[in-house]
Formats: structure tokens, sequence, C-alpha cells
């Protein structure tokens, strides 16, 4: 009896398997993004570029701008950096915010200072939408 006798059946299937997946039409191309590859013996290798801009965050500019204005409020932080230091540490530590928007992020439509470093205290680096009662 053979090992896999449930296979038997469908072994006249696979010519048609195999010639319906190579007429299947590419994916789109996306000419920002860029698809190589190459084959070693048995294995293969795909590479992926994006090569395209990702957008602007806006709740991450108000973030690094809200951090700006109350700086000297956040506890822990350099009195010796100035707004264009840290405007600029800022950008650097969230990719010049072409980034997801996070928790944190969210803090920056906080209006007071004080509110502002509580929000950021107790928020954390995971990708969310921003609530409209934060942004009040």
């Amino acid at each position: 009896m053979p090992r896999f006798p449930l296979i038997l059946p469908l072994l006249p299937l696979l010519p048609l398997l195999a010639v319906a997946c190579a007429s299947s039409p590419p994916p789109p191309s996306d000419p920002n993004r860029r698809v190589t590859v190459s084959h070693e013996g048995d294995e293969t290798h795909v590479s992926i570029t994006d090569e395209g801009p990702r957008p602007l965050n806006a709740d991450c500019t108000a973030y690094c701008e809200r951090l700006v204005a109350c700086w000297s409020d956040i506890p822990g932080s350099d009195p010796m950096l100035g707004d264009e230091d840290v405007r600029k540490r800022c950008l650097s530590e969230h990719a010049e915010c072409r980034t997801a928007t996070t928790e944190t992020l969210c803090c920056g439509h906080v209006a007071d200072c004080n509110a502002f470093a509580q929000c950021q205290a107790r928020s954390r680096d995971r990708v969310v939408v921003c609530e409209r009662e934060r942004r009040r």
C-alpha cells in the first residue's frame, strides 16, 4: 500500500497547476520598489528595496514642536540644549518625521506643557492612531 494514498488521484492535476501558476500575470509594478531575485544552487535570495520617500507625519512634527516648547518642563531634560538642538534631536530620533505614529507622538497635540510631560512619561512607542480626545 502506498504511503500517501490520497495524493495519487491528484497527480494528474499537477501539470495543470504548474501551467496556471506560470501563466498568472505579474503583480503591478511600483516605480519606488525594486525587487531582485538571485539563485545560488538550491537557494533563492530575494531583495526588496523601497526607494520611495515616506510622507511627512503631521503627528510627529506636532510632537517635535511641542517638545521644543515644553523642553524645560520635562523631567530629566538637559537645560543646556537650545530649541534648535532639541528640534534636530527629535527629528533625528523619529526618522525626520517620516515614520509611523506612536503613542508618544500623539502627545504632541496636548497643549499644556505639564500635561504634555505627563503624557510623554506614560506613553509607549507602539504604533497607534491618535485619539481625538488627546488632541484637545
